[in-house]
């Protein structure tokens, strides 16, 4: 038990926080050792699978689109494994720009997250389904914006930061990717600037010294 969860939890610690600085080659070796631990285990201790997610999302939270898309499929039994590759995969896509391939991409990470059992939890005290909609926005709200949807894709980030914050609390954190990056980020673009300015501000005060 020791060895699959306490131990698993401290490298998950190292991935997480190694990403949140920016620090990637760290962050990745410690995220795939998390990951392969919790893929061996996952068939006698259901659970976790929830771990076993940390590869992609350090990739997607350092913009390295193109390891992202070489991540070979996980077998079909892991059903919440796959849907957040699909979920990975989408937002690589849409950071290269192929909006096309995004949306198919989106439709089977939507028929992934219909299959996860409601049982299944991402970390210690969040369930699939509460993490789900934080990345069922994001996703939406990326997509809204490649197709023009200035206003539906910033409405669509303010429900994922909304989801974002009503977690439970949890070390390292139920989804460890600040939505409230991405709809700064957006409002910039959309010269809100006091908007923007707002948001930033609010992350700080959830991440203290967050340097992205």
């Amino acid at each position: 038990f020791y060895e699959l969860m306490y131990y698993n939890h401290n490298i998950h610690f190292l991935a997480v926080s190694r990403a949140m600085e920016g620090r990637y080659a760290e962050a990745i070796l410690a995220a795939a050792k998390v990951d392969s631990h919790a893929v061996a285990a996952a068939p006698s201790m259901p659970f976790l699978e929830g771990f076993a997610i940390t590869e992609p999302l350090v990739m997607v939270r350092s913009y390295r689109w193109y390891d992202v898309l070489e991540l070979p499929k996980p077998d079909t039994s892991l059903r919440l494994i796959t849907a957040f590759w699909h979920y990975s995969r989408a937002l690589a896509l849409i950071g290269l720009g192929r909006i096309d391939e995004t949306k198919t991409e989106q439709a089977e990470y939507f028929a992934a997250t219909k299959i996860v059992s409601p049982d299944a939890y991402v970390g210690a005290w969040n369930s699939a389904g509460e993490v789900f909609r934080i990345t069922d926005n994001v996703l939406a709200g990326q997509i809204a914006w490649a197709d023009g949807d200035r206003d539906g894709s910033i409405a669509h980030l303010e429900r994922a930061v909304e989801a974002q914050d009503s977690l439970n609390y949890d070390e390292p954190e139920g989804w460890y990717i600040p939505a409230r990056e991405t709809l700064g980020a957006k409002l910039l673009l959309k010269k809100d600037l006091a908007a923007a300015e707002q948001v930033f501000r609010t992350e700080l005060e959830k991440h203290p010294r967050n340097g992205r």
